[in-house]
């Protein structure tokens, strides 16, 4: 009897462990880890790349608290060290860090459409690319006039 007993104890504080944070946040990033990119080094892309993220952490249903976790491996260094600076608190509120980041890095509408207009096609970029980019950073200037 007390084997038994003993044998439904383990069983559930292993259904507790797989319902723990640090088992949940690992099973989201090990989901995430062929789709999510890593953040750009131009920062005018930086909107379009919080978009594409959050569109997968809607899609893989990640919730809100473990967001800002799982995003952290894939910033920049410069956004890593911003991150690792701010209150722990703050620190793992996706929102928060997504405003601290883009609050940082200055992205203005202003910047959006000077970099727009001042722009042009690289040798090595085919007509589709380049107009892509420019429509990237276009849509990335009507959204930051959104926010803003």
């Amino acid at each position: 009897m007390q084997l038994k007993v003993r044998e439904l104890q383990i069983q559930y504080e292993k259904k507790q462990t797989k319902h723990s944070l640090v088992s949940e946040t690992k099973a989201f990033a090990d989901a995430l880890k062929g789709t999510i990119s890593y953040m750009p080094t131009d920062v005018v892309h930086l909107l379009s790349y919080f978009q594409d993220a959050e569109h997968l952490f809607t899609t893989f249903e990640v919730p809100n608290e473990l967001r800002a976790q799982i995003l952290r491996p894939y910033l920049n260094e410069k956004a890593k060290t911003l991150v690792s600076r701010m209150q722990p608190e703050f620190a793992n509120d996706y929102t928060k860090v997504k405003e601290m980041l883009l609050r940082e890095f200055k992205l203005s509408p202003a910047v959006y459409l000077k970099k727009f207009n001042t722009d042009s096609r690289k040798p090595e970029e085919t007509r589709l690319l380049y107009s892509a980019r420019l429509t990237a950073i276009l849509n990335a200037y009507l959204n930051s006039c959104k926010v803003n």
